[in-house]
């Protein structure tokens, strides 16, 4: 007999029809919140958002910024600023400190960014063709790319989170 905890960490996808590693689901809605649905979505399929028409209202997007410059040499700078809005920040961190850090508690990952870093990856190749995309948005797909796969980068850094202020 198993136990469930001999078990795997894998998610039934209803939608999809089939096993998801849960690091990939988690991935899924972090970058969906961070990137995709803070900006991309609206920006390029805003017919998702039929229903949902608040969504689309300039207050609650925040505009990224992306610059772009050849360095002198042969090669090219990028600098990006892309933070989600309040609310969705507010989002994220609840969902990080609250499902997924307890989860990888209980799975013993000891290294977060590790094991969601191939999973954010994928999101960011794979849910938005960059031929759909303006030069300063794949280019900010792309910083964010790099961020991602940097060793030393931090689960709260590609997240964008900000510091939370201390109780007074």
């Amino acid at each position: 007999t198993r136990r469930s905890s001999d078990l795997n960490a894998v998610w039934f996808d209803y939608d999809g029809g089939g096993f998801n590693a849960i690091a990939g689901e988690f991935a899924s809605f972090l970058l969906y919140q961070r990137l995709h649905g803070a900006w991309l979505v609206p920006t390029y399929a805003p017919a998702v958002f039929r229903d949902h028409p608040s969504a689309l209202l300039a207050s609650a997007l925040n505009r990224p910024t992306v610059r772009l410059a050849r360095d002198g040499r042969h090669g090219l700078l990028l600098d990006y600023a892309f933070r989600p809005s309040p609310v969705r920040q507010h989002v994220i961190r609840r969902y990080l400190r609250e499902l997924v850090e307890p989860v990888a508690t209980r799975l013993r990952i000891r290294d977060l960014m590790g094991w969601l870093r191939p999973y954010l990856v994928s999101e960011l190749l794979g849910v938005l063709s960059t031929r759909q995309l303006s030069a300063a948005d794949t280019a900010l797909s792309l910083g964010m790319l790099a961020d991602t796969l940097h060793p030393d980068t931090t689960v709260d850094q590609v997240l964008a989170l900000t510091p939370t202020p201390a109780p007074s």
